[in-house]
C-alpha cells in the first residue's frame, strides 16, 4: 500500500485502541518506515519507545534478550510497552526463534513493530502471528512501462508455479530481454508479485485468489525464488547480457 494508505491504517487503530502484540512494515525505504513507526508508538503510549537496530551486520540473540527483560517491565506512563525492531530481517536465527517465543507469550500489554526490507528472510512462524503491511514505493499510474512489468510479473509468475515449459516462459519475456531498464521493472514487479505470495501462503494476508495461488507452491520454493531474482538483478548491475541474466534465472527457478 501506499504511505497515505497506511498512515490512515495505522490512525483507525489509534482511534480504536485495540492493538496488536505485533507488526511488521515492509518496505524499502528505511526512513519513511521508521517515521510511520515512531508515530504510531508515540500515538498509543506516553512512555519512552524501546529501540532496537542492527549492532553491525545483524540483530543478534543478546539483543533480542535485553529487549525481552525491557518489555518485561511496568511502563511508566500507560499500559503499555513499545518496541520497534529496525532491520528485523537481519535478525539471526536464534535471535528470531527468541523473538518468537515472545510473539507466543507476549508479556503484559506490549506491542512490537518490525521495520523490514526483506520480509523473506523472517520466519513463517513469525509472519503468521503478526500483522503485516507491506509498504510500496509510489509509483506513477500513469507509467505505461510499470503497469506492463505488473502484467508481465503476473503471467509468468503464474506460469512458474503452474510448472509450466520454459519456452513458454521465454516467449512472454521476449520484449524485455532487449532492454535492461524494462528487465529492471519487471524483475522489481515479479519479486513483489511473489513477496505477496508468501504473506498470502505463510500469514494468510492477501485475496482470496493469492490465497489459492499459494497453495500450488511450498515457501521454501518461494524463498528460492525470491533470492535468484536477486541475483539476476546483480547481474544486471555487473552488466551481463540481458538474455542470460534472465533466462539462467527462468531455468534455475524451474529445476530448483
Amino acid at each position: 500500500m501506499k504511505k497515505k494508505e497506511l498512515e490512515v491504517k495505522l490512525d483507525e487503530l489509534v482511534e480504536r485502541g485495540s492493538f496488536s502484540h505485533a507488526y511488521i512494515i515492509e518496505g524499502v525505504k528505511e526512513g519513511i518506515k521508521l517515521k510511520l513507526a515512531e508515530k504510531f508508538a508515540a500515538d498509543i503510549s506516553k512512555d519512552q519507545v524501546i529501540h532496537l537496530r542492527a549492532q553491525g551486520l545483524s540483530v543478534k540473540d543478546e539483543d533480542v534478550q535485553v529487549l525481552q527483560v525491557s518489555l518485561g517491565k511496568k511502563a511508566f506512563f500507560g499500559d503499555r510497552n513499545i518496541a520497534i525492531i529496525e532491520d528485523a530481517d537481519t535478525m539471526t536465527l536464534r535471535a528470531q526463534n527468541r523473538l518468537l517465543k515472545t510473539l507466543e507469550e507476549p508479556p503484559g500489554k506490549a506491542t512490537i513493530v518490525l521495520l523490514s526490507e526483506n520480509i523473506e528472510n523472517l520466519l513463517p512462524t513469525i509472519l503468521s502471528r503478526c500483522i503485516v503491511f507491506s509498504l510500496n514505493e509510489e509509483k506513477d499510474l500513469k507509467d505505461e512501462g510499470y503497469n506492463l512489468s505488473v502484467e508481465m510479473a503476473d503471467k509468468v509468475g503464474n506460469m512458474l508455479i503452474e510448472a509450466k515449459p520454459f519456452y513458454e516462459i521465454n516467449a512472454i519475456l521476449a520484449d524485455v530481454l532487449k532492454d535492461r531498464d524494462k528487465a529492471y521493472k519487471f524483475l522489481a514487479a515479479l519479486e513483489l508479485w511473489f513477496r505477496d505470495l508468501l504473506l498470502a501462503l505463510s500469514a494468510g494476508i492477501g485475496t482470496a485468489t493469492l490465497k489459492k495461488k499459494g497453495q500450488l507452491i511450498r515457501s521454501s520454493k518461494i524463498y528460492l525464488i525470491v533470492s535468484l531474482i536477486e541475483e539476476a538483478k546483480r547481474d544486471l548491475d555487473r552488466n551481463i547480457n540481458i538474455g542470460y541474466a534472465l533466462k539462467s534465472m527462468v531455468l534455475r527457478i524451474i529445476q530448483g
